[in-house]
């Protein structure tokens, strides 16, 4: 059985993860696949829990949750965070992440974390203004694109369909 340290730990983990995708531009993740892909499930983190994977749901919620940026902020933060349980046939679970970015900077115990490739990255807090400053610059940089080339595409007679995933 995992002890609360451990707990402690894989939630902080967590915690910086999903900081690190809502200060970048989102992303989903998985627990119980590994690196490779390959389905392991949850057994050991549902021991926890007692083999209850609604009570590890909120559990895992409430405890990454909790190490988000300032009390006040966190109720507006689950906005941005969905988790799912998925069951397979072999009865093997595995935990679901979709996290939105955010227009703002989020904290995990006083340190901001940025996404670069698999990794989170710590940014400098002198830093932090400008990186938001710049990010919130891309976003539109990006949105504007999207939009110019939605509207070509349309122009030349393409059907789009939008797809919404998870």
């Amino acid at each position: 059985m995992p002890t609360k340290n451990a707990t402690e730990e894989q939630s902080l983990v967590l915690a910086r993860v999903i900081a690190s995708f809502m200060n970048t531009e989102g992303e989903h993740f998985y627990i119980g696949v590994n690196d490779k892909g390959y389905l392991t499930g949850l057994d050991q983190e549902l021991r926890f829990a007692h083999n209850d994977s609604d009570v590890y749901l909120r559990s895992v919620n409430q405890n990454v949750i909790r190490l988000l940026g300032k009390k006040e902020d966190r109720d507006r933060y689950q906005a941005y965070i969905r988790c799912r349980l998925y069951e397979y046939e072999d009865g093997r679970l595995v935990l679901a992440f979709r996290v939105a970015p955010i227009n703002e900077v989020v904290e995990v115990k006083g340190e901001v974390y940025t996404r670069s490739a698999s990794s989170n990255l710590i940014k400098p807090v002198g830093n932090v203004a400008d990186f938001v400053k710049l990010r919130h610059r891309q976003s539109w940089i990006l949105f504007l694109r999207c939009r110019s080339f939605l509207r070509i595409l349309v122009q030349n007679g393409m059907n789009i369909f939008l797809i919404n995933v998870l």
